[in-house]
């Protein structure tokens, strides 16, 4: 190696100022790479003696590498560097092919170029002769553009730049001006090249000859400005950086520049991971509180049941009640004894509901496990029983039931005991206040669930569940306080009638409390059938935008797969042409990341991130069949709102869909919500929420432009997901998984997709159902055991109709017809409370309820119920008339 001042050099070499020289390195000593920095993918070592060089194994310096290396070293002398390929140098019809050009940065302690402006050029000595240059000819540089799109080289428009200088090469040239790439620097000729492109300009001897003796030394210089202008590109705009030091700071230089560089900026950062673990398990859909809320429900109709079972255990047993309070007992006793009587029966149940609620819910899991599996794709999924929560659940089972049980003993003993040894009803509605009591609830009730509609109407997630469970219970209760108000009220079996129908209508009123009961069991359950029903999801085009298929890939796809020449770089078979040219590709460039669809059972904060090409943006809106949205912040143009590109400092516009949002990221602001993602580096960057789509197959990404994408994840190649257009889909989707088969791409039908999305929200859907079968199972246990009480109360009243003349079927018509009031009047309040609940839903909801299961289910319960009031009814009528007279 031999080491020439510049002037020195130019002295020798007689070249005045016409050029510079350029120092002589050669390169047969191998770098030392600064252990320091090799685990960020950097290294620095000497490039000839005083001058230090930073590069990266990656071709550039992030720009963070480089603010970070200038900080640390402020107090010396930096000198930045941008190497690039040139096709070729040009001068009149002269051509020299494959050049590297490097723009160097005027700095103090660095051999300047001087360029005076951006439109100035240095040519080495053996440039400027082969082209026949001179100081003041123009040259015109060709190059690829540093970024290429699908594969796609596309040359960028030639420059031409005026001859400033002419550096003489001296040895073996300066060949540390181009980072060190493995089979590039280090071939032994330019044919051996091993470039992810074709070389298509002819090379001449004579540029093997300079490979052979300069290398990588490059042929001409360029300002700084003009070479980070031309060649920078999203991962960075510098190629090197070098440090004027002396020989033995080399360990001093990697330290500080360790120490200024954080971790967590080149994507280093220590993980809590244990804390993300217990995060990520509180899952990303609260089922707990819906199965709590619909159980509300059934706890309710449980409760009534309860109630109307006590309630008749006491009537049955009104005289002797009545005898005790003759003999002194006061109703303080009389309750106390009877709470002491069933609470042991209330624990023995509690004790029951307990295993049948293990046993319940390891049936449900069951499903999820097999039959339901598609919808969580969860097999791991356990029954976990923890013996405290069981012993926690069961007594609190027990409490509210002995509540329960409590308030019915209090209302039934109000009886004097006289009226009770008489024969009247224990607990029967002699007040004349209930009526005005009953319209105060509903007035209430009413105006109550009103305000939770509409307030339903403007709230998500949680929010809006608990408003509808909210409306849906007000509404049941205002309906029932109604119907004790007006259908119930003691004048109205007066005006009955006495047809067959109004003898059942006043049966019915005659025992207005029981009947009541019976009612609000029926509604009770009814309303969990027809609103679960209700949120059931089918696909629909409008979810799928009009799309037939959706693809992905293992590897990314560097060329555009909806060109032919595309295809053709991708491997497709020709044969396949005739095919796959009318359909139509858009696809997007991919930023892996956590599932955030319902499908996952965890709670994600990383979502998978979708670069959308400006393509799909600008068609996506004028399609036939556009996607829905929930919401966006241009309604005219919602795709047109990722278009801005963001900055560092401005939060970057994503779009999403809305239970991706709501559920999944626990974004409850809709649009304008703010949420953190991380970039390439690993660190976080601020979104905006421009848009949410409504059940959609883009559910669990986070979409944003293609811009903004590589701006924030500038190593993710080529394009991962597709969207794609085919008139004959299954078709399309056999022979582009054939051709594509080495990028492991696989498409599936939208549809497909969008309803495997769906049916986890419909699977959740069916095990709530299966609350409100339980309930229409207590409504018609409920409904037998008042008919079966009725019946045994009036056996005298039914033995003297039948000696008056009626006959047993017309009895047993009597009978039915009081079970389908109380069926139809359960049903009917229902049906509309659950109307009402959805209201808020109706309009923005693309639900296709399937009523023909739910009604099935109502009726199934309806044919149950009167049934059993049938059997029980031909039972009593066909005891001996005597004794039923006589009341034996």
């Amino acid at each position: 190696t031999v080491v020439l001042p510049l002037a020195l050099a130019q002295k020798l070499m007689d070249v005045g100022d016409e050029a510079t020289a350029i120092a002589i390195n050669s390169d047969e000593r191998a770098p030392a790479v600064s252990p320091e920095l090799a685990d960020r993918g950097l290294s620095l070592d000497e490039a000839r003696p005083g001058v230090w060089q930073l590069e990266s194994r990656e071709l550039v310096l992030p720009h963070l590498v480089v603010e970070a290396a200038r900080k640390a070293w402020k107090d010396e002398p930096v000198q930045s560097a941008t190497t690039y390929l040139a096709n070729t140098l040009r001068h009149g019809d002269r051509t020299i092919p494959y050049s590297t050009v490097t723009g160097v940065e005027a700095s103090e302690g660095f051999d300047s170029l001087a360029l005076s402006d951006d439109d100035s050029i240095v040519l080495s000595r053996w440039a400027a002769d082969d082209l026949g240059a001179k100081v003041g000819d123009d040259v015109t540089l060709t190059f690829y553009e540093p970024e290429s799109t699908h594969g796609v080289l596309r040359e960028a428009a030639p420059v031409g730049l005026r001859v400033e200088r002419i550096a003489e090469l001296t040895g073996s040239g300066d060949r540390r001006w181009t980072p060190r790439l493995e089979g590039v620097t280090d071939a032994e000729s330019i044919d051996n090249w091993d470039l992810p492109f074709e070389l298509v300009e002819t090379i001449r001897d004579e540029d093997e000859r300079y490979w052979d003796d300069y290398g990588t030394t490059p042929k001409a210089f360029v300002t700084q400005h003009l070479a980070e202008r031309l060649w920078g590109s999203r991962w960075g705009a510098t190629s090197l950086l070098r440090i004027a030091a002396p020989s033995d700071r080399g360990d001093e230089l990697a330290t500080a520049l360790r120490q200024t560089l954080d971790p967590a900026q080149l994507g280093f950062a220590p993980r809590p991971l244990r804390e993300e673990g217990l995060a990520a398990s509180r899952g990303s859909t609260p089922f707990d509180v819906l199965f709590l809320m619909f159980s509300l429900f059934l706890i309710g109709a449980a409760l009534l049941l309860i109630g109307l079972l006590v309630a008749l255990a006491i009537d049955a047993r009104r005289r002797e009640a009545g005898l005790l309070g003759a003999l002194g007992f006061d109703r303080q006793r009389l309750r106390r004894g009877w709470l002491r009587e069933l609470a042991p029966v209330a624990a023995l149940g509690a004790v029951i509901g307990a295993v049948v609620g293990v046993a319940y819910a390891a049936g449900l899991l069951h499903l999820l496990r097999t039959v339901w599996i598609d919808a969580i794709g969860a097999p791991f999924v356990r029954l976990h029983v923890g013996p405290g929560n069981v012993a926690l659940g069961t007594l609190a089972a027990w409490g509210v039931s002995l509540l329960a049980i409590a308030a019915t003993v209090r209302r039934t003993t109000k009886t004097p005991p006289r009226e009770l040894l008489a024969g009247r009803q224990a607990g029967a509605d002699a007040t004349r206040t209930t009526p005005r009591y009953a319209t105060g609830v509903a007035l209430g009730a009413a105006a109550l669930a009103g305000f939770a509609v509409m307030l339903g109407g403007k709230q998500t997630g949680e929010a809006a569940a608990g408003a509808f469970f909210g409306a849906g219970a007000l509404t049941l209760l205002a309906l029932l306080a109604s119907l004790r108000r007006m259908a119930f009220a003691p004048a109205a079996s007066t005006r009955a009638g006495l047809s067959l129908g109004g003898l059942a209508l006043s049966n019915v009123m005659r025992r207005r409390g029981r009947s009541l009961l019976v009612v609000g069991l029926t509604a009770a359950a009814c309303f969990l059938v027809l609103a679960t029903s209700a949120f059931r999801l089918p696909p629909t085009a409008e979810g799928t935008g009009g799309f037939a298929l959706v693809g992905q890939s293992d590897l990314p796809l560097l060329h555009d797969p909806q060109t032919p020449a595309g295809r053709a770089a991708l491997g497709v078979p020709l044969r396949d042409e005739p095919l796959l040219k009318d359909a139509t590709f858009y696809g997007f460039r991919v930023q892996p990341g956590e599932d955030a669809s319902c499908g996952n059972l965890y709670q994600a904060t990383q979502p998978r991130v979708l670069g959308a090409p400006a393509s799909f943006l600008s068609a996506a809106t004028s399609r036939p069949t556009p996607f829905t949205w929930a919401a966006s912040a241009n309604p005219e143009a919602p795709w047109q709102a990722l278009a801005p590109e963001s900055s560092d400092d401005a939060p970057t516009p994503v779009v999403l869909d809305f239970n991706t949002a709501v559920y999944s990221l626990k974004l409850y602001g809709g649009v304008g919500s703010r949420l953190v993602f991380r970039n390439g580096l690993g660190q976080p960057r601020e979104a905006v929420v421009v848009g949410l789509l409504k059940n959609s197959v883009l559910q669990g990404d986070l979409v944003m432009s293609e811009a903004n994408f590589l701006r924030h994840f500038p190593a993710a190649a080529g394009c991962r997901f597709f969207l794609i257009d085919a008139p004959d889909k299954g078709a399309v989707a056999a022979r582009i998984e054939d051709g594509l088969r080495d990028y492991g791409f696989d498409a599936t039908d939208a549809a497909q997709r969008l309803a495997g999305f769906l049916a986890v929200q419909n699977t959740y859907l069916a095990t709530f159902q299966a609350l409100g079968a339980l309930g229409l199972v207590f409504g018609a246990v409920g409904l037998a055991v008042a008919q079966l009480r009725n019946l045994l109360e009036r056996r005298g009243e039914l033995a003297l109709l039948r000696a008056g003349g009626f006959s047993a079927g017309r009895l047993r018509r009597l009978v039915s017809l009081e079970n389908l009031l109380l069926l139809g009047a359960g049903l009917g309040v229902g049906a509309i409370a659950a109307l009402i609940a959805l209201l808020p839903l109706a309009a923005s909801s693309d639900a296709r309820p399937p009523w023909g299961a739910g009604l099935l289910l109502i009726a199934m319960t309806a044919a149950v119920g009167s049934g059993a009031a049938w059997l029980a009814t031909r039972r009593q009528l066909a005891r001996p008339l005597t004794e039923a007279l006589r009341g034996d």
